[in-house]
């Protein structure tokens, strides 16, 4: 009996610990596919969403001369550390 009961606390702080390090990173909710003509060229721009603690963060995937283009690369499941986000008024 008192064996169930730690595993189970056991079970519960990994449970914890994993949510804690998923929403720390950031996890994939959506991504967006937009038109980008700020550096000349008509670009189109796919930007994944991630939540986290801190709130919804914008990162920067690829870029692509056609929406079929930037739309084939893939988000990650987790956010990446070295990623470069965007300011809310960057969009």
């Amino acid at each position: 009996m008192r064996f169930t009961r730690l595993v189970r606390i056991a079970l519960g702080l990994a449970g914890l610990l994993l949510f804690g390090y998923l929403f720390n990173r950031g996890v994939y909710v959506g991504s967006i596919t937009w038109l980008s003509t700020a550096s000349g060229l008509v670009v189109y721009e796919k930007y994944c969403h991630y939540f986290s603690l801190t709130g919804v963060h914008d990162v920067r995937v690829s870029a692509g001369l056609t929406e079929e283009d930037a739309g084939r690369v893939l988000c990650p499941l987790l956010r990446n550390e070295k990623a470069t986000e965007l300011a809310p008024d960057d969009l």
